[in-house]
């Protein structure tokens, strides 16, 4: 595991609008070692902040508009028009929520029978439908 801090991926400047892309924060935002973990890798991973720049000649400073987490590492961003198009990769922990659930060391003291029963109704109930929610 390793956690750096967060770092800019990108700029974007706008007439009076600066768009800040930081990265950096998805392993720290994920859920605790014991609590129940999200389904994507890079959970949180991105972070948007807008500033408006529009005062930073006449008294240096800048203020900050919106700020939002969204999932995924950051790809690319583009401005389209007045649109702004921001692309993200996650990927899914599918060995937490689908393989590890039914791992046969988690059914030791089941005969193989019993334990084929046991998954099949996890699967069959909350495992499967939990993960596709």
């Amino acid at each position: 595991f390793f956690y750096s801090g967060p770092f800019i991926n990108d700029l974007l400047l706008d007439g009076d609008r600066l768009v800040v892309v930081v990265g950096g924060y998805g392993n720290a935002m994920r859920a605790a070692p014991g609590a129940e973990q999200p389904i994507l890798y890079d959970y949180n991973g991105a972070r948007i902040v807008i500033y408006d720049i529009s005062a930073l000649d006449s008294t240096g400073t800048i203020t900050q508009l919106f700020s939002e987490d969204i999932n995924g590492s950051y790809n690319s961003m583009r401005a389209i028009g007045s649109n702004l198009h921001i692309v993200t990769m996650s990927g899914l922990d599918t060995y937490t929520h689908l393989v590890a659930p039914f791992e046969r060391w988690n059914y030791p003291n089941l005969t193989d029978e019993e334990y084929i029963a046991q998954v099949q109704e996890a699967a069959e109930g909350k495992v499967i439908t939990k993960f596709v929610e």
